[in-house]
């Protein structure tokens, strides 16, 4: 497949549909209610997306991370094909990996001047929320994720094709589970307070081994960014035009 065929179509088991979806400037509420989920999703605040962006409707998957990084291993998962794990998302990828891909991304394909990186967590919740307040973009209890995420209670623990479920108001797939997602935000244990432990970045959506609370929209996970694990991946964002 031709580069610009791979960051341009998203071959789901529906059909192929567009890589890239526009998410408009908005003001959202992010974050958990007193009374719902973890002490530093809180308080729920109005924030603002001042601009515009493109989102991957997809996280990144294993053909297009092997266009920048041939030799990466692709995470074998029994019972899978080998030729259906291209279309999975890429795993046991650092933070510093994700970022090198997007400095790659800018140069190798033309997006008309946007360069790619990694999403702010208000972007990442903004876009995964797609309008809604509910734990989950699809609802509020577990039979709601289970429609439309990759989780513990569903996954066979393991990664799925990327668009296997449902897609949100704005055309995103597995922003519940399937895997964790690296954000460019160093953690924060509450809003505007950033913790000593500065290099630590944020990940957001949960994975294919999470149980159901810790995939909500408003879930953050901490981690180094020298780490690799099978449930981390990663999806990127092209600033407007």
């Amino acid at each position: 497949m031709r580069l610009e065929s791979l960051f341009q179509w998203l071959e789901t088991p529906q059909g192929r549909t567009e890589v890239w979806r526009e998410i408009p400037p908005g003001r959202f509420l992010m974050g958990s209610l007193d009374d719902e989920g973890q002490e530093d999703e809180r308080p729920l605040r109005e924030t603002a997306i001042e601009r515009g962006f493109r989102i991957g409707a997809g996280p990144v998957t294993n053909a297009q991370y092997a266009a920048f990084d041939p030799d990466h291993h692709v995470e074998a998962w029994e019972g899978v094909p080998r030729e259906e794990l291209a279309h999975h998302p890429v795993c046991t990828v650092t933070w510093y990996e994700a970022s090198a891909f997007c400095g790659w991304l800018s140069q190798a394909v033309d997006f008309a001047g946007a360069a790619a990186r990694l999403p702010s967590e208000e972007e990442w919740e903004y876009a995964c929320r797609a309008g809604t307040g509910t734990p989950y973009w699809s609802g509020r209890e577990e039979k709601d994720l289970d429609r439309v995420g990759w989780y513990r209670g569903n996954s066979g623990k393991r990664t799925h094709r990327a668009g296997e479920k449902p897609a949100n108001a704005w055309g995103l797939f597995d922003v519940h589970g399937n895997v964790r997602e690296w954000t460019a935000s160093l953690y924060r244990n509450e809003p505007g307070k950033e913790i000593a432990r500065d290099s630590m970045l944020v990940l957001r959506g949960g994975g294919f081994w999470d149980e159901a609370p810790f995939t909500r929209s408003a879930i953050r996970c901490v981690r180094y960014p020298v780490v690799h694990y099978r449930t981390v991946g990663f999806r990127v964002v092209l600033d407007a035009r």
